[in-house]
């Protein structure tokens, strides 16, 4: 037993698989690394006392949410475009959002709407994404049997389905379970 201290590591993964999921950003590492701290001066913000100066939480907090909003405007506008023009874009939230109309007007979500579900998105997912992966390694730290077990399905998937096998998004019914029993111990979010 000892400490875990990949809690930082795994909020940055986890920033970097909604970025991917939601947006598809093609930013350099010190770019995404940016982006993810001026997220977290966002939510120290959010849960601050909501005093709008300078030397206070909040104000940072405003000023990093306008920033990211700046940067996902940037890249909804880039996708509208290469939508309009007929451009393979990818499968993504994003995507989702530009392209949705609503069943009884027709009318799409306006560019406020789509920024701010991406928003919430990075919001929600950030800490909870983190926190479960910080926990699975916990418990997987403790029951080396399960962590055995885990690592021989993934080694087998790669073996059997190649190095890229996530993409093929294989069954994996042992991983499935060590997931959900870690949500079930200690679920990232409680009401």
């Amino acid at each position: 037993a000892g400490e875990i201290v990949g809690f930082d590591c795994f909020k940055m993964l986890a920033f970097d698989i909604i970025c991917t999921a939601l947006l598809h950003l093609d930013y350099t590492d010190e770019q995404k690394r940016f982006l993810e701290q001026q997220l977290r001066v966002f939510l120290d913000g959010l849960f601050s006392a909501p005093v709008d100066l300078p030397g206070f939480a909040f104000h940072r907090g405003l000023k990093a949410r306008a920033f990211i909003m700046k940067e996902v405007e940037r890249a909804v506008v880039q996708r509208r475009a290469d939508i309009d023009k007929g451009v393979s874009v990818p499968d993504d939230l994003l995507k989702l959002w530009i392209t949705a109309r609503d069943p009884d007007t027709g009318s799409a979500m306006t560019l406020e709407q789509i920024k701010t579900q991406v928003l919430l998105m990075m919001f929600a997912g950030h800490d909870t994404t983190s926190t479960v992966m910080t926990n699975l390694l916990y418990y997987l730290n403790h029951h080396p049997a399960a962590a055995a077990a885990a690592r021989a399905e993934q080694d087998h998937l790669a073996a059997t389905l190649g190095e890229h096998y996530l993409a093929l998004d294989p069954p994996m019914p042992h991983t499935d379970a060590l997931v959900k029993e870690t949500l079930r111990l200690t679920p990232p979010v409680t009401a």
